[in-house]
């Protein structure tokens, strides 16, 4: 697989070169594309593009055959399953991993068949006294599990900092710096200068706490009866998409009411407009200048671990720029593992990014991705209907899950902005 991996990053690199030898033809010639040589360049992104997908696949798999050899769980989760493993060296550890086992089989139960078909003891194990209206509460390695899921096919939960799931969804109070203490003072060791007092920490007003989802998703009758020993698999698999999708769109562009707070959202509890940087830029394009100024709008600390995200359109506006020694600004990856570069800084495609080529528009974000912090709860209410949708062959799962994110430190991003005329 690793040779695999290494002959498409080398196809793909050739097929960049090829590429950049047909625009490099054309501006030696000082004449605009043939429409051979349009049709080309843009089949030639198009194979990079999917190679690229191919690639970061391949690069997933690997990581992941890795993962599963590796002795302890994702440091995200370690504490959570030390926990669990010493309650289990215990009697009553014992007997709350039996408890354990009978919930997740009844779970299993319950996906398959549904609540009508659910035995006393199983009711009991999933709904307790049955004040969610219907509603149960999923087990906490579902989850878990879930949450791992959407880690994997969501940018933004794999570039950011996610921090350790909450129980419950409650408030972990106001954690958006609006300013920071200033610099230690330098003090003399002989004599007994008092520190200098300083209140200057502030932070903004808007309380990070998980807010509710709400997805329906329709699962194949005949193939959840195929799933006879675990349904598991299959209903959280249509889950983690939907939630995914959902998720990635909040991270970017949601308002920050009783939903996530996005990079794009102007916002006093976020990033406001003097995080915006749209010098050099023209009102339908970014140019290499423009981008240059939106890196360097950064502080040194966050322009050295800085990561970009665009929109692909914007990508493919970026593959055409060069710099002053004609030197391109995007570079293909030549290693395993590593992504492509714009001006030797990583960048991510995302589909919610905003892309439309106005004027006073947003085109991308630049910082410190560790700064967006994500906030999830472990609590996932699910329901199963299943006479509604009987007749189509359908099994409706309706879930509720519980999450919230934010930008932190505002200093440590900033948002790429087309000019205004």
């Amino acid at each position: 697989m690793l040779q695999e991996l290494k002959e498409k990053k080398e196809k793909r690199m050739n097929i960049h070169a090829e590429c950049t030898e047909i625009l490099k033809r054309a501006e030696d010639e000082k004449r605009k594309l043939s429409p051979e040589e349009e049709a080309n360049w843009e089949k030639g992104m198009a194979d990079i593009d999917d190679l690229g997908k191919q690639c970061e696949r391949l690069e997933r798999t690997l990581k992941l055959s890795e993962d599963i050899n590796r002795e302890n769980r994702d440091a995200l989760f370690a504490d959570i399953k030390t926990k669990q493993e010493d309650r289990e060296k215990t009697e009553a550890g014992k007997r709350e991993k039996e408890r354990a086992e009978k919930r997740r089989a009844a779970f299993c139960h319950y996906l398959l068949e549904g609540r009508q078909n659910l035995n006393e003891e199983q009711r009991g194990l999933l709904y307790g006294n049955d004040s969610k209206g219907g509603f149960l509460t999923a087990p906490p390695e579902f989850s878990l599990d879930m949450i791992k899921g959407v880690d994997d096919i969501t940018i933004m939960r794999q570039i950011c900092k996610v921090r350790k799931p909450l129980d419950k969804a409650e408030s972990i109070g106001n954690v958006t710096r609006t300013s920071r203490y200033n610099p230690y003072d330098w003090s003399d060791p002989e004599t007994s200068t008092p520190a200098t007092e300083d209140d200057n920490l502030a932070f903004g007003v808007r309380e990070m706490q998980p807010h509710r989802q709400r997805k329906k998703v329709f699962v194949s009758l005949l193939l959840l009866r195929r799933a006879i020993l675990d349904p598991t698999p299959i209903v959280m698999e249509e889950l983690m998409t939907a939630l995914g999708y959902s998720q990635e769109n909040a991270f970017l562009t949601a308002s920050g009411v009783k939903k996530p707070l996005g990079l794009f959202t102007n916002s006093s509890n976020g990033l406001d407009t003097t995080r915006d940087v749209s010098t050099d830029n023209t009102a339908t394009g970014v140019t290499y200048d423009g981008i240059l100024n939106a890196l360097y709008a950064l502080k040194a600390q966050y322009q050295a671990v800085a990561k970009m995200m665009f929109h692909r359109n914007t990508v493919l506006m970026l593959r055409k720029l060069k710099d002053g020694n004609d030197n391109y600004l995007w570079q293909p990856s030549v290693q395993a593992g590593q992504p492509d570069l714009i001006l030797g800084r990583p960048f991510y495609m995302s589909e919610f990014v905003p892309a439309t080529f106005t004027a006073n528009a947003y085109v991308g974000v630049i910082g410190d991705f560790s700064w967006y912090w994500i906030q999830d709860a472990l609590e996932t209410m699910l329901t199963r209907l299943d006479e509604v949708y009987f007749e189509q062959g359908k099994v409706c799962f309706i879930s509720d899950t519980w999450t919230d994110g934010a930008p932190v430190l505002p200093e440590a991003f900033v948002r790429v902005k087309l000019a205004a005329s």
